[in-house]
């Protein structure tokens, strides 16, 4: 650890973490970068992480990470991104590979359209765009003229043709589920520049303020944080017993197993049991179905090379799909949020795709529940945990032995050396997260 120099600002160091196969198969790959007679030395020290049975680890200075790309694709090795956005994975290219297109395959989401590497497909994609942005033209034109947008919505959501680009596909591995056997990834999709950002721009400011700020701020949080105080008073009011239980689902691949039939269902429900009148800001809300329907049914993105379109969920570039799933899930939650209403007084609250919630009757009553939930719609696959004693949410522990006791949650594979991920923030300097980091711990 000496050896990293932390006194000037732009050193700042991530963690690299490599395989076990690839240190096996390039034993050059932990020692060469350190030697000093390479002319091409990247430096780089390796650590010992706190957990035993973790993976190898070495601090790399960001300014180096793509000079060791550019060395680790001469060995067929690639450096992939993580969920954490200060931790790289190194493999081999083919496994990376391999594991993505199986997630392709096992969720059936993406179609493939064009391969891009055959002949006679140049402008493929510039042809694709323009077809696009013709169709949202015409859409537009037609809301506007029978009176169902306004013609500021109209501006705000028109697009220029100049400005755009297809969307592309990655993927990374999920480092909060590196507790598996196998390790998981997950899709992220680049959209700043896709003809459908102006559309989902617009409607997911149009919709959020109502969602959040009306219908799912009690649920709602944004970090374990939130929990704590929710549960003290809990405890406060004596609501706390010796045979609670302590529960938490993991829902898993929520951009890829939500029909796109399912998400317009539960649009159109909140729109109707929310919306009083027809219109949100002078939209019609058979506008709003209309720009939602036709944002789910043009989903392209590139991906090797590759044109593909996405026919099951959504992608997460469009944060507007985001809006989408919490609606959907505010609905598939209902059977679990109806247990606060019988005087139970029990707690639920979600940050996206992970819930937490407390339960006072036996565990066997619990499943039954979700046995049932699961009949009603099958298309949500989840991990479930019930603990009486102590459990992990987000990044709060919780324990409850004489009295309940919360405190940081760590995750000792990678944390002693990095930044803990903060849920809920977006990318920040790295001295605002160590403050805010700081601020959670106390």
């Amino acid at each position: 650890m000496d050896m990293i120099n932390t006194s000037h600002a732009s050193s700042m160091y991530i963690i690299l973490q490599v395989s076990p196969a690839n240190t096996d198969r390039n034993p050059q790959l932990s020692t060469r970068y350190m030697t000093q007679q390479d002319p091409d030395i990247i430096p780089m020290v390796r650590i010992r992480p706190f957990q035993h049975d973790a993976q190898p680890l070495f601090y790399i200075r960001q300014d180096d990470i793509e000079k060791l790309n550019i060395q680790l694709k001469r060995t067929n090795c690639c450096l992939s991104k993580t969920s954490h956005d200060k931790i790289r994975y190194v493999c081999h290219q083919e496994n990376n590979d391999i594991r993505a297109y199986e997630y392709m395959l096992r969720t059936k989401a993406y179609i493939e359209i064009v391969n891009l590497n055959q002949p006679n497909c140049q402008g493929k994609v510039r042809h694709l765009l323009n077809t696009m942005t013709d169709s949202i033209k015409l859409l537009l034109e037609n809301l506007y003229e029978h009176q169902l947008i306004t013609a500021f919505q109209y501006q705000q959501m028109h697009i220029q043709r100049s400005l755009l680009r297809l969307d592309h596909l990655f993927f990374q591995l999920d480092l909060h589920q590196q507790e598996q056997q196998s390790l998981v990834m997950e899709p992220k999709t680049i959209s700043t520049l896709s003809p459908l950002m102006p559309i989902c721009r617009y409607l997911y400011r149009l919709l959020v303020p109502i969602y959040y700020n009306q219908v799912a701020h009690r649920m709602t949080i944004d970090n374990g944080a939130d929990l704590i105080q929710r549960l003290e008073n809990y405890q406060e009011k004596d609501y706390l017993q010796s045979t609670i239980y302590f529960i938490t689902l993991h829902i898993k691949h929520p951009y890829t197993s939500i029909t796109h039939a399912q998400l317009l269902h539960t649009l159109k429900c909140f729109l109707n049991d929310f919306i009083r009148e027809e219109t949100v800001q002078g939209m019609n809300t058979m506008a709003i179905l209309k720009l939602t329907e036709f944002l789910l049914q043009h989903q392209y993105f590139v991906y090797d090379n590759r044109i593909y379109q996405q026919v099951c969920g959504g992608g997460t570039g469009l944060y507007f799909m985001e809006l989408l799933i919490d609606i959907y899930l505010f609905y598939w939650q209902q059977p679990l949020l109806r247990l606060d209403h019988q005087d139970q007084h029990e707690i639920f609250v979600r940050c996206f795709n992970d819930i937490f919630l407390t339960w006072n009757e036996s565990k066997e009553k619990f499943h039954e529940l979700l046995k049932t939930m699961n009949n009603n719609d099958s298309s949500i696959h989840y991990e479930v945990n019930v603990q009486t004693k102590e459990i992990h949410y987000l990044d709060v522990e919780i324990h409850h032995h004489s009295s309940l006791q919360t405190r940081v949650y760590h995750d000792w594979k990678y944390e002693p050396y990095v930044l803990p991920t903060l849920h809920g923030i977006s990318s920040i300097r790295p001295s605002n997260t160590l403050r805010m980091a700081l601020v959670r711990a106390v």
